[in-house]
């Protein structure tokens, strides 16, 4: 995909702006239509993709925010495709790291000028801020879940919203409930947010004895999501968070935790992804790497469950390998 804007445009393209914006507002309504499959859902974030960065003429990028392009993304960014009786639309397990990557796109367009900015950011807050509004766990839920993947497109969105008064409080409440949904989005959340060493602090002061309770949990995928926060912050002694809470004898326990779970045929798919990503977190630590490199039966799971072509996975191999 061409990431550099389109500087020769025809002209007669941009005569034709009205017919332009219609096909934009046919896309921007189908992101949400609750009638298409997902691939086909996939398919026309990826058009709209393509074509963001027409901006010298057409400005597809503007355009698409003063449209309500961003409330529409955000919708589709709060869907879960594990939990079918929660969401409203049919989405694959690449959807939401599709719209991560528009999302991105959008903003990386839009963010020098501060009207156009400012514009993306409110809708993120105007789409938030409604869903708070609900009493019902579906819509703190969605909530949670659409930051999740914030944090993985336009990170500096997702974290100011994270650093929002209650947000951050809110998901170490749903992840200290009973509620298996509630638990599952806030460790996701959780993990996403473990980027900078102040997210790290806050984190490590209000969430470490959560995600230690949690990987005793009777709940496997529950397990092994907190696993993936111990080893998030088990890798956090990168350059962008200066600490390193966990003494390389845990962080290799992790590692080895990691690795058994990834090559057991007989766990579920998402466990033994979830499992990759933790070994991306931790294979920062070089000690770790080369262990993982000399064991030849996690490396070739890792590379055949790549050939799927999952995209939410994909990004985790690349960077352990």
């Amino acid at each position: 995909m061409n990431n550099k804007p389109d500087l020769n445009l025809n002209e007669d393209l941009c005569e034709a702006q009205k017919e332009i914006d219609m096909i934009m507002l046919c896309l921007l309504y189908s992101i949400t239509s609750r009638t298409i499959t997902g691939l086909a859902r996939d398919a026309i974030i990826k058009l709209i993709m393509g074509n963001i960065h027409c901006v010298t003429m057409l400005d597809w990028a503007k355009r698409f925010v003063e449209l309500r392009g961003v409330q529409r993304l955000m919708e589709v960014a709060s869907e879960m495709e594990e939990y079918n009786s929660e969401s409203l639309l049919d989405i694959t397990s690449s959807t939401r790291t599709i719209t991560s990557v528009c999302l991105a796109m959008v903003y990386k367009n839009v963010y020098k000028n501060c009207d156009d900015e400012k514009t993306f950011t409110n809708a993120v807050d105007e789409f938030i801020e409604d869903k708070l509004h609900s009493p019902d766990v579906q819509s703190k839920v969605r909530v949670v879940v659409a930051i999740t993947t914030l944090l993985f497109g336009p990170s500096d969105v997702g974290n100011a919203v994270v650093i929002k008064e209650g947000i951050l409080e809110m998901i170490f409440v749903m992840a200290g409930t009973d509620d298996v949904l509630q638990q599952t989005v806030a460790l996701e959340c959780i993990v996403a947010a473990v980027t900078r060493k102040d997210k790290v602090d806050a984190i490590i002061n209000q969430g470490v004895n959560i995600l230690k309770k949690l990987c005793e949990s009777k709940d496997e995928s529950i397990r092994v999501r907190a696993l993936l926060g111990l080893c998030k912050l088990g890798s956090s002694g990168d350059p962008d968070a200066t600490i390193r809470p966990f003494t390389d004898g845990v962080t290799k326990e992790l590692a080895e935790a990691c690795k058994r779970l990834l090559i057991n045929p007989k766990k579920e798919k998402n466990m033994r992804k979830l499992a990759i990503k933790g070994l991306s977190y931790l294979t920062f630590n070089a000690k770790i790497k080369a262990e993982l490199i000399e064991d030849q039966e996690a490396i070739h799971t890792m590379i055949e469950i790549a050939k799927t072509g999952d995209q939410s996975v994909l990004f985790g191999v690349l960077t352990t390998l």
